[in-house]
């Protein structure tokens, strides 16, 4: 409970303490509140995150909706970013690439695919520009990335980096006359990986599919 208490001046009037600590009406710091969400995003439910708290922050102040709450902030905030407006901005490089990253969906932990647009400055300032949750890195979804940044006023790149994604390959169509370069260390996964190979007479490993990333 944050006190309510009232400071006495030198001249008799009075003001009421407001803790720079924890805003007011809120039950908890920004940190714990950081910390919900850092445990909800790496795939604990919120009944073990309850659970984990209730020695510190009690069940009043931790309940389920609490927790949808915090939650329900974070996508608020995030889907604010994801539609902001790019046509201020300016990229040199910009970088595509797509990873897979363990999230929680429908009560499993699952891994998807995401993809990720990283933009460089010509001062060498990098900026997420989009980060996108995807059923595959086809090229239809990689399309509604560029198309997306398109929309949102963001100018073509001078170069485009690459993992060399098939489906990604072909989405680069949208954005004409920039020039695309493969990513350097995708390069070099594939020799490391192909190296390995010849050195093992694994066959499976020569795939032409192995080596398009």
């Amino acid at each position: 409970m944050v006190p309510r208490g009232r400071i006495a001046d030198a001249d008799g009037a009075t003001t009421e303490f407001r803790s720079e600590v924890l805003p007011r009406y809120a039950r908890r710091t920004r940190e714990i509140d950081e910390a919900i969400l850092g445990c909800y995003l790496g795939g604990v439910n919120s009944r073990r995150i309850r659970t984990a708290l209730k020695p510190l922050l009690g069940e009043r102040h931790l309940s389920k909706s609490a927790v949808s709450r915090i939650v329900a902030r974070l996508k608020a905030l995030f889907a604010t970013w994801q539609d902001r407006d790019l046509s201020t901005e300016r990229y040199a490089v910009i970088f595509l690439h797509g990873f897979h990253l363990k999230i929680r969906m429908v009560k499993r932990v699952v891994s998807v695919p995401v993809l990720a647009a990283l933009g460089v400055a010509e001062n060498g300032q990098k900026c997420l520009l989009q980060l996108r949750l995807a059923a595959s890195e086809a090229a239809v979804t990689w399309g509604g990335v560029v198309t997306d940044l398109q929309q949102r006023g963001l100018a073509a790149p001078l170069l485009l980096v690459v993992d060399g994604n098939g489906g990604l390959k072909h989405a680069l169509k949208q954005w004409e006359n920039v020039r695309i370069q493969r990513c350097t260390t995708h390069k070099l996964e594939n020799l490391s990986a192909l190296s390995a190979a010849c050195a093992d007479g694994d066959e499976t490993r020569l795939r032409p599919h192995h080596l398009r990333r």
